[in-house]
């Protein structure tokens, strides 16, 4: 009994720590690119442990093992940091293959969490679906530019 009151504070710690995390990106919108990335990787240090431009340049099964180690493998947990790599994402104006390796990683939570919690959940599955077109649309730029 006190090891699962332990985990679920555990847990909850967790939680307001990436809520944290989330309110910073919204309050840092109007800044500029480099400002807005070194606050919220600043942020995210403080708050998980994790240097987060090394996490995301892992391939996926090292990514979710330290993922797995920050997030104690809980699936909301995991949903959150999925949408601070997503909203992280979209600070990358100039760099487009850092954003597709941000987009990229918090695909691979989703699919995680849909995986683990084997429910059907329609506002999941259409982020998945964004996250995916998103993805395509940057291979395909690429592609063009190449």
């Amino acid at each position: 009994m006190e090891q699962r009151d332990y985990l679920l504070r555990q847990i909850e710690q967790l939680l307001k720590a990436l809520k944290k995390i989330l309110t910073t990106i919204l309050k840092i919108k109007n800044l500029d690119e480099f400002e807005k990335y070194d606050i919220l990787k600043e942020e995210i240090f403080q708050e998980l442990r994790i240097n987060i431009d090394d996490l995301v340049l892992q391939n996926n099964e090292k990514f979710l093992k330290i993922v797995e180690i920050h997030l104690l493998k809980n699936t909301l947990l995991y949903d959150k940091f999925s949408e601070i790599l997503f909203e992280t994402a979209k600070f990358y104006n100039i760099n487009i293959e850092k954003r597709k390796q941000y987009y990229s990683k918090s695909l691979l939570l989703l699919k995680e969490v849909v995986t683990k919690t084997k429910t059907f959940s329609l506002s999941l599955n259409d982020r998945i679906e964004f996250l995916n077109k998103k993805i395509r649309e940057i291979n395909h730029d690429n592609y063009r530019l190449s």
